[in-house]
């Protein structure tokens, strides 16, 4: 008998009580390794509800949260699991609605985190304070080697806190940022770091 360990549902109109009714199955699965519900509607109540899943799954290495219309009360349940997760490698949650709350929120997440390699929070609306409370948690972050933040609002202030932190941070490999967003004077200096790809 063949055990499923990757379940795509993606794009198929799920709603937060369907999020709910996968976040029960999450949380007794013994074999599940990846799961994609990109481009759902699932919204906080899904993603606190995949948050607690989170807390007690031990197999889940890969997640997909992405398109959801997840805003400042799911990423603050979300941040609160990474905490404990002890599994979870790769996060994926671009084009939800993260506002600089929800960056903080997630800093502190990773302040605590030991296994998340991959965190992907592209396309929302974090700005400089959402940027620089990810930026300390990179000084203390000793796992995540892939972090992709453009298409948000980090600018100038934002961005050299993030530039200022690769120098503690000796893990990271790339940290994926917008040039739209910075001027060129601190574009040109942040070129100079190889790990800092601009989009």
């Amino acid at each position: 008998m063949k055990t499923i360990k990757t379940l795509n549902i993606s794009y198929n109109n799920i709603n937060s009580e369907g999020a709910q009714a996968l976040a029960g199955v999450l949380k007794v699965n013994k074999t599940l390794t990846e799961f994609y519900i990109s481009g759902n509607q699932i919204s906080d109540a899904g993603a606190i509800a995949l948050a607690g899943a989170l807390k007690i799954n031990k197999t889940l290495t890969k997640l997909d949260i992405s398109y959801n219309q997840i805003e400042t009360k799911g990423i603050e349940a979300l941040a609160n699991a990474l905490k404990v997760n002890g599994t979870l490698t790769e996060l994926d949650i671009k084009y939800n609605q993260i506002y600089d709350a929800g960056g903080q929120d997630l800093a502190e997440g990773l302040k605590m985190n030991r296994t998340l390699t991959t965190l992907n929070i592209s396309g929302n609306q974090i700005g400089n304070a959402g940027g620089q409370a990810l930026a300390e948690a990179l000084k203390v972050n000793k796992t995540l080697t892939e972090l992709d933040i453009s298409h948000n609002k980090i600018g100038d202030a934002g961005a050299q806190a993030l530039a200022t932190a690769l120098q503690t941070n000796a893990t990271l490999t790339k940290l994926i940022i917008s040039s739209d967003t910075v001027n060129t004077i601190v574009k040109t200096q942040l070129e100079t770091n190889t790990r800092i790809q601009f989009v």
